[in-house]
């Protein structure tokens, strides 16, 4: 009964969202004007545009005879035609020698090999940075266990430092092995505060 009611809600909201749209749309197209179009004679024309194709010509080939005179027709103003120049053999194409790839990349290399030794580091007069003395400083003690926390033993197996007191010795078989009693506190934290 409960699901019958919320079907029937859902599709009663449903057919309200849909005639709100179609409504929406409705007043949208009755607002504007309506768009008449207009259909213009139009044709397609296709063109082809064969590329020309001109043949080398060779000494051997012959022009055509020219009609005489009296038969051309006037050009006009003479205009000085260049004719295109024609390869000839081994004229047209210069003999280049090969490129040796490996000397051009020795003579890369030998370059810039030069161009780094020669290079200088700029001075510009600054004064010098205090360099530290030599001496370091002991290092704080940390808690062992964080910072080592799988080791391996010298007979074979592994140790799992859980903290400082607790640790899981897994030879054949995994067991933990835990200290009594408290560590006591580093108190080396400050100890090289007021070193020079």
């Amino acid at each position: 009964m409960a699901d019958n009611q919320r079907r029937a809600r859902q599709l009663s909201i449903i057919a309200a969202v849909a005639a709100l749209h179609i409504a929406a749309v409705w007043v949208l197209l009755s607002a504007t004007q309506p768009i008449v179009m207009r259909l213009l004679p139009q044709s397609l024309q296709l063109v082809f545009i064969a590329p020309t194709i001109r043949a080398p010509e060779s000494p051997s080939r012959k022009r055509p005879p020219r009609p005489p005179r009296s038969l051309q027709p006037n050009p006009g103003p003479s205009t000085p035609v260049e004719p295109h120049p024609t390869p000839q053999g081994d004229v047209a194409k210069p003999n280049h020698p090969p490129i040796d790839w490996a000397g051009e990349l020795d003579r890369a290399v030998r370059d810039a090999a030069a161009a780094e030794a020669s290079r200088k580091p700029l001075d510009f007069g600054f004064p010098q940075a205090f360099t530290a003395p030599s001496s370091k400083s002991p290092e704080f003690g940390w808690s062992y266990a964080p910072t080592h926390r799988v080791e391996s033993m010298p007979g074979g197996g592994l140790l799992i430092n859980l903290n400082d007191n607790c640790v899981i010795v897994i030879s054949p078989l995994p067991f933990v092995v835990c200290a009594l009693g408290k560590k006591t506190a580093n108190g080396d934290l400050f100890k090289h505060m007021h070193d020079p």
